[in-house]
């Protein structure tokens, strides 16, 4: 524990390199083979493992945070840090941002926008963030470029900011039960944006609480890896981490943004809305791994799962009694599982729903699978680049639709009855209690399912 000027305590551990060895080697033994390789570079210099609750900020509107004893952040530059931490991971944006590794758990880079989340990557255990900036600072000296790194947009909590669980959990009486039981005091939510408030509430009153512990190294490091020769081995073997978490925004989208242009115009889906096109173009970024759909909740790595099922259903506290909390988070597509993407629930970039002139979501969900049917069977058939990124995901999935009215009169069979995804997919079963197939997510919903060979 380390303690700011007014005594509030931090959950930071300070190592030495021999300590946090064994840390990193525990998650990546490639980087930790390498760096034991060049220990004399590493050896004076300090390590530091913060420990992260649920849904307290790790990066927000660019700044980095520690979080405090008993809930809240405070900035790494904040002048009333001990000296260790000020000497060793304040920084200047853009130019020696703190770079840190993931040691445990799952978390989400997100952007809010106008209400809604936008998830743009999970960060797996392993995984490198901050590291960014190095890679900028080195390509521009090779270059001859003089150019401060783009800061990032995006922020970071521990663990999923945009999870939440299918049915409604906004009735009054049921929800003052919940706060009365744990102590917590946060409003309803009205929206599923919301949700993952209450999931953090929750966890800030229970013990062992969900935590999250993140190593970061001290800025020393950084600046060497930046100037100092010696330190390429190493450089080379954090940038490909990091590289492997991001790769296709790395050196892939401009690409894969050409070729879907492309694909749009030569499918002729011109006569569509632009909403359903981009709602097309983003399936696409989900199967290449540049954003991540939902899929149901099946361990703790990005939320505390057990506690939010027994909140919810616990008779003395929210106490449903007929649709069992299915949880929702984000995943990135991984050839095994399916994940999905929902008009519910749109977390695309380029949200522009005033384009469609449909009243309905099933018209929306309709017009979304026939611009997906003219691109398929356009990449599948004539597209001539099988090496690119895009031809690679349409050879990935096969896609399915739901909506809890899905009117075969009218639609046909492409649209199937949301009330049959807990039968295809037993990530949604919960024996004894119902599927909520009308809630928002489901009632226009469209499964990316992996093609396994």
């Amino acid at each position: 524990m380390q303690k700011i000027k007014d005594n509030r305590l931090l959950d930071i551990l300070v190592l030495n390199w021999k300590e946090a060895l064994p840390k990193i080697s525990a998650v990546n033994p490639g980087l930790a083979e390498c760096m034991q390789k060049h220990s004399n570079l590493l050896k004076d210099l300090p390590f530091f493992i913060v420990n992260y609750p649920f849904g307290e900020k790790i990066i927000n509107n660019r700044e980095v945070f520690f979080p405090l004893a008993g809930g809240g952040g405070i900035s790494f530059n904040d002048p009333s840090l001990p000296d260790i931490l000020r000497d060793n991971l304040s920084y200047t944006p853009g130019v020696d941002n703190p770079v840190g590794m993931i040691l445990d758990k799952e978390s989400e880079f997100f952007r809010p926008i106008d209400g809604r989340i936008v998830s743009y990557q999970v960060v797996n255990t392993g995984q490198i963030i901050g590291f960014a900036h190095i890679i900028d600072t080195i390509m521009n000296k090779h270059l001859g470029k003089v150019k401060k790194a783009t800061v990032s947009i995006w922020n970071l909590l521990a663990g999923a900011r945009s999870a939440f669980v299918l049915p409604k959990i906004s009735e009054n009486g049921r929800h003052a039960n919940l706060q009365k039981t744990y102590g917590i005091n946060v409003e309803k939510p009205n929206s599923y944006t919301e949700h993952s408030d209450i999931f953090r509430a929750l966890n800030a009153e229970i013990s062992p609480q969900w935590i999250q512990p993140i190593l970061y190294f001290p800025k020393q490091l950084s600046h060497n890896l930046k100037v100092d020769q010696e330190y390429l081995p190493i450089f080379h073997e954090m940038a490909s981490i990091h590289r492997l978490g991001y790769s296709i925004w790395h050196n892939a989208y401009p690409k894969f943004e050409s070729d879907i242009n492309y694909v749009f115009q030569k499918a002729k889906v011109n006569g569509f809305s632009a909403y359903a096109v981009n709602i097309v173009k983003h399936l696409y970024l989900i199967i290449a791994n540049g954003a991540p759909g939902f899929a149901p909740t099946t361990n703790e790595n990005m939320l505390p799962k057990k506690l939010v099922e027994d909140a919810y259903t616990d008779k003395n506290s929210y106490g449903l009694t007929d649709y069992w909390p299915t949880i929702m988070q984000p995943k990135q597509f991984d050839n095994e599982e399916s994940v999905y993407y929902s008009l519910g629930v749109p977390s695309l970039i380029h949200y522009n729903p005033e384009t469609f002139k449909g009243k309905t979501s099933i018209a929306l969900l309709s017009e979304v699978a026939d611009v997906l049917a003219r691109c398929q069977e356009y990449i599948l058939n004539e597209f001539e680049d099988k090496d690119s990124s895009l031809y690679e995901a349409a050879i990935k999935a096969r896609f399915s639709f739901y909506h809890d009215d899905p009117n075969p009169k009218k639609n046909g069979s492409a649209i199937k009855n949301s009330a049959l995804l807990p039968k295809e997919d037993p990530r949604f079963c919960k024996k004894g209690w119902e599927f909520p197939f009308r809630s928002s997510f489901v009632r226009g919903c469209i499964k990316i399912e992996p093609i396994k060979k």
